[in-house]
């Protein structure tokens, strides 16, 4: 897996889905299993196993820019890597999930947001998300047989820092598998009196079926960026699994760090790297009301003809 670029699918639904049925469908954490043996080059054979939700450590880099609109916001890259399943709140040893110890999986996303309350990039101040586009990756590396030092070939996560300007990058070997993707519906990011920051999103989930195909809900539509069926081998039940995710990126305090690179008073330079966020990512579906699913068909549609479009571009 090389820097991770932005070219996700915008999700026809995004636009029009009713922000209630999403919130109504966040109040408990439903069970999902996992394959681990889905993964190539596992040590040891795994069986299914169940978890509530995935917890981790994540890093972005936000850029100050100004949308067409004059509307301030910050936009950036990031990774959020998954350090542990987690089971009714009880952390499920990598021996019987496979995580951090067979192999490496993780996110990498972009997003951009805008101001919606207080004073730009400073404290006490909140943003709307208007995009957030992910991947989530699996690195079949067998991280157990490493030696201490690891070889270059191995996924390596870089820490964003505001001095000097470093971005949040994912860097390593062309063996990671895509296993599927997610484009926002809706979100919020905030930071608090204490330079300490959280976000939280309600995104999409599709999960890659095959190679140059992909399934949400049950459908499986064209995808080019999908090169195997891992994600549906991984990601076992329910069938048809989730269709969304529901995340929370949160920063302690004082760990926020900003840089002002521009004249006094100038913002449009200013950069800000988050670091150290505890991460924890929850599946669900949508509420199955019938304006719902029409907008699901929507979106699935659209996933058909952007697919075709860019397999028409290529």
């Amino acid at each position: 897996m090389k820097v991770f670029m932005h070219n996700a699918v915008t999700v026809a639904m995004a636009t029009g889905f009713v922000f209630a049925s999403v919130v109504g469908s966040a109040n408990a954490a439903p069970a999902f299993t996992i394959n681990p043996s889905a993964i190539p080059s596992n040590s040891q054979p795994y069986v299914p196993i169940q978890a509530t939700n995935f917890s981790g450590t994540s890093s972005e880099l936000l850029h100050a820019y100004t949308t067409a609109g004059g509307a301030q916001g910050f936009k950036g890259t990031g990774w959020a890597q998954i350090t542990s399943a987690v089971n009714d709140a009880t952390p499920l040893d990598s021996s019987f999930t496979g995580i951090n110890y067979d192999y490496k999986l993780y996110l990498t996303y972009y997003l951009e947001n805008v101001l919606t309350s207080g004073t730009y990039g400073d404290v006490n101040s909140t943003y709307a998300m208007t995009k957030l586009d992910y991947k989530i990756w699996a690195d079949p590396e067998t991280i157990h047989a490493l030696p201490a030092s690891q070889p270059a070939s191995a996924t390596k996560f870089t820490t964003a820092t505001a001095t000097p300007v470093a971005e949040a990058l994912v860097t390593g070997n062309a063996e990671d598998i895509l296993l599927g993707y997610g484009n926002l519906l809706i979100g919020t990011v905030n930071i608090n009196s204490e330079w300490g920051a959280a976000l939280n999103a309600v995104n999409t989930l599709v999960l890659c079926s095959g190679n140059g195909f992909a399934t949400v809900h049950g459908v499986t539509f064209p995808e080019s960026s999908c090169t195997a069926d891992t994600g549906v081998q991984y990601f076992t039940q329910p069938v048809p699994f989730f269709d969304l995710t529901f995340s929370g990126f949160n920063n302690a305090a004082r760990t926020l760090t900003k840089n002002e690179m521009g004249t006094p008073g100038d913002t449009s330079d200013d950069v800000i790297a988050v670091k150290d966020a505890v991460s924890v990512i929850i599946f669900n579906n949508m509420v199955p009301e019938p304006g719902s699913m029409a907008l699901l068909g929507i979106a699935l549609a659209g996933f058909g003809v952007s697919s075709r479009r860019n397999k028409k571009t290529k």
